[in-house]
């Protein structure tokens, strides 16, 4: 995900494996609940609720200094290909960076496990991504 699509914009992206206070986004992938974090999570088999969650962990200044990224991985680990994967992450990922929800790239509002997979931002999505960064 990073090499592919964040890389051809002006961010700078790295990888860290420790929690610190220079970490942009942290990852947390977990077996949710309905409840946790505030959300009903996708039911085992049903077609409504969260399968990701981006959110704001810390603001200053009006802006969100530190994201927090949420995956179900009861959701996640059903998937057979990495196409419904890399399209969760480009999403959520994508939210962390200002990206609302639009229908030309991974920033669609659901994902169709059995469905094209778009994995990738769009150029207007790009250019918002460089505009803010």
């Amino acid at each position: 995900m990073r090499n592919q699509q964040l890389d051809p914009t002006h961010i700078v992206t790295g990888m860290a494996v420790e929690n610190n206070y220079y970490v942009d986004v942290v990852v947390h992938q977990d077996n949710y609940v309905s409840g946790d974090c505030g959300v009903t999570w996708h039911p085992d088999g049903g077609s409504d609720g969260y399968i990701g969650l981006a959110t704001c962990r810390w603001v200053r200044d009006g802006d969100c200094q530190r994201h927090d990224v949420w995956y179900d991985s009861s959701w996640t680990s059903r998937r057979i290909s990495d196409g419904p994967r890399d399209a969760l992450a480009c999403q959520e990922i994508g939210h962390t960076l200002g990206l609302t929800h639009r229908a030309d790239d991974c920033m669609r509002r659901k994902i169709d496990p059995g469905g094209i997979q778009v994995t990738y931002y769009d150029d207007h999505s790009v250019r918002l991504i460089n505009t803010n960064y």
